[in-house]
């Protein structure tokens, strides 16, 4: 699994208004009809107006392609919301508490 991580800010007020909210509904539905994607989180912090977006991907090429057309649609939904992309970054996911839980529960019944 991979994670596309990218850094907001954004005026404090900003983080969860209405317009931040239905930008999100808006990326969602458009990440959700696309292969390979797994889920996304929005963190943010009420009183700096910082936000940061991961968005999980089944295979390094899913991400790729999102990567490719990524540009516009979040710079534009981005901006809708009042918010400003200042970083982002790609990783690989080494750790997931849910996998790890699956694998333990796997190991546990595969031992009885």
């Amino acid at each position: 699994m991979f994670a596309r991580v990218g850094i907001f800010h954004s005026a404090p007020e900003r983080v969860d208004d209405d317009e931040a909210r239905r930008a999100r509904e808006q990326m969602l539905q458009t990440l959700q009809g696309l292969p390979g994607f797994a889920g996304l989180y929005v963190l943010g912090d009420r009183q700096t107006g910082k936000t940061i977006g991961i968005s999980l991907w089944e295979t390094e090429a899913e991400l790729d392609a999102w990567e490719q057309m990524r540009g516009d649609i979040v710079r534009n939904r981005a901006a809708a919301a009042g918010h400003i992309e200042q970083e982002g970054a790609r990783y690989e996911v080494v750790f997931n508490s849910q996998t790890d839980r699956t694998s333990r529960q796997a190991l546990l019944g595969a031992s009885q």
